[in-house]
């Protein structure tokens, strides 16, 4: 389909998303470990553990009401020694990996732990928020930041 079958009258349609996008890659390439990324508890993509970086780019559905979101970012597998290393997680261009450190939850082998850009365990990070995001972020920055100083 092309952009001018969207057109008409001369109007493009507008759908309002929240872009979302990720960069990571493993310390090691381990064929036994994989990454899952799931948006409101939907797999939205996995793939397996890789020294190449991986760019993951997803559309949040977005709208003038505020909507909760969960991001949660999984391994699975058999870990032996390789990490996940989470390069950025971004949200409408917003670095959010510090506040994914900050505000978001992590469980590794069953046991609580703090969010990082590193992983090396079967486990999850998560991170809720809505959107818009910017009003969210603004309510919920704990600690000095970049973009907000208390």
């Amino acid at each position: 389909m092309s952009i001018y079958s969207n057109i008409i009258d001369g109007k493009t349609p507008y759908e309002k998303t929240a872009v979302l996008e990720i960069e990571f890659s493993g310390t090691a390439e381990e064929s036994d470990m994989f990454v899952s990324i799931l948006i409101d508890n939907k797999i939205v993509t996995t793939q397996q553990l890789s020294t190449e970086i991986t760019r993951f780019k997803y559309n949040i559905p977005d709208s003038h009401e505020t909507t909760e979101h969960e991001l949660r970012i999984e391994i699975s597998g058999r870990p032996m020694g390789a990490m996940l290393h989470i390069h950025s997680i971004c949200i409408e261009g917003l670095d959010m990996r510090l506040t994914m450190e900050d505000s978001g939850t992590c469980k590794q082998n069953d046991e609580h732990a703090v969010p990082t850009q590193l992983m090396g365990q079967v486990g999850y990070q998560s991170l809720q928020f809505t959107t818009p995001i910017y009003p969210w972020l603004l309510a919920n920055e704990r600690t000095d930041t970049y973009y907000y100083l208390h």
